[in-house]
């Protein structure tokens, strides 16, 4: 119910409110074992997503939001991956001749993934694709919008590197258990 509102022509404010139920309760339902969401189910969920996120017509903030949830379910579903349209859907997007929109809804919804995508065999498998799109994105030729939101998703990554990198060192330099940190004492 919530897609079908979504896809609603004009972002109303009804749009945008189930662009918020759907952010919040979509991921932590698809991840639920107890609840059973049919294959044909969770893939009418992604296309029609990915339907409301191509439209150029809604408003900005109602795409920030898509982007959002897009992101989320895309960076769950990416390990697995089982949401392969998401990657065809990015690509298509980011080509020329695309909306300069959709473009830069595309490249809001890496930002999103980027604790999915900096993960090292995630980052083996995709990193250049998503190297090149960034890159791509970022030339002089493309509107001001998809500029901004390529460098956004690339700091995005970056930071989610670093912090990633501190974690390990941080782990590297604990104690591993409650002797070595009485003796590091």
């Amino acid at each position: 119910q919530l897609v079908a509102a979504l896809s609603q022509p004009g972002g109303s404010p009804t749009s945008e409110l189930c662009a918020v139920l759907a952010r919040r309760y979509l991921p932590p339902l698809f991840a639920l074992a107890e609840i059973p969401f049919s294959l044909e189910a969770r893939e009418h969920v992604k296309a029609g997503l990915l339907a409301c996120l191509g439209s150029a017509s809604h408003p900005p903030s109602l795409r920030r939001k898509l982007c959002s949830l897009v992101g989320r379910l895309g960076a769950e579903f990416h390990a697995a991956g089982s949401w392969p349209q998401l990657s065809a859907f990015i690509a298509a997007a980011c080509a020329d001749g695309a909306a300069p929109e959709v473009h830069e809804s595309a490249l809001s919804v890496l930002s999103h993934m980027a604790p999915a995508l900096v993960e090292p065999a995630a980052w083996a498998a995709c990193g250049q694709s998503v190297q090149a799109t960034l890159v791509d994105g970022l030339g002089a030729a493309r509107a001001p919008a998809v500029r901004q939101a390529a460098l956004a998703s690339l700091a995005a990554l970056l930071r989610t590197s670093a912090a990633a990198e501190q974690e390990a060192e941080r782990e590297l330099r604990s104690p591993a258990d409650d002797k070595a940190r009485k003796a590091a004492k």
